[in-house]
């Protein structure tokens, strides 16, 4: 114990001095840091203070480090305006149709994508990964939607974001890496079919 104390206390008391150029170093590189953190922290900080400040004086430019005149009055006609709370609603619905809808589709196609036997799996492994490189435009893509009798509709915004390719291909490889092929075969030998397989053996290993 003595000997493991007086170990440590030369430990503690090795101290590696710097040298001229670190200490340059360091001062130049909390500079440029500070500098970085102020152009990404003042925007915000800006927003917040023009927010609390009369509209007059932040288009004088009047408003710089603190508010000026502070005045809520913008919070209350943005409380007063009901299209501004029919798009909170708007965003919450189609977050949460999109989302349920959205493990419904790729949970399903990423467990057939990593099974050895899919017929045609090389093709449809083709057929997602050309459209995740290449998209056809915002022009196609209205007159898809036109032709589908979608414009104006709320399944204009959430099919097209229901599948995401590069969501498929990490459920694909997570199906592949983590459930193993021998607890799939042992269930199909206790008599399991493919939908009892994925219900009752991989959807529950793979929350």
């Amino acid at each position: 114990v003595a000997i493991m104390s007086v170990h440590s206390k030369s430990l503690q008391s090795i101290h590696v001095k710097s040298s001229k150029g670190d200490r340059i170093f360091y001062v130049i590189n909390c500079i440029f840091l500070g500098l970085l953190a102020l152009i990404i922290l003042y925007p915000l900080y800006f927003i917040i203070i023009a927010a609390i400040s009369d509209p007059d004086a932040v288009l004088a430019g009047e408003v710089v480090l603190y508010p000026v005149k502070v005045t809520l009055s913008g919070f209350a006609k943005i409380l007063e305006r009901t299209d501004v709370w029919r798009g909170y609603l708007n965003t919450i619905i189609y977050t949460a149709i999109t989302v349920v809808l959205s493990l419904v589709t790729t949970i399903p196609a990423g467990w057939a994508l990593s099974r050895k036997n899919l017929v045609g799996k090389k093709f449809f492994m083709i057929y997602f990964i050309i459209p995740m490189f290449f998209g056809g435009g915002l022009i196609p893509f209205y007159n898809v939607m036109s032709s589908l009798h979608l414009v104006n509709t709320i399944w204009s915004v959430i099919l097209p974001a229901i599948l995401s390719v590069w969501n498929l291909f990490m459920t694909r490889t997570f199906f592949e890496s983590s459930i193993p092929d021998g607890l799939v075969e042992a269930a199909k030998i206790d008599g399991a079919g493919e939908f009892r397989t994925f219900f009752s053996l991989v959807l529950p290993l793979s929350k």
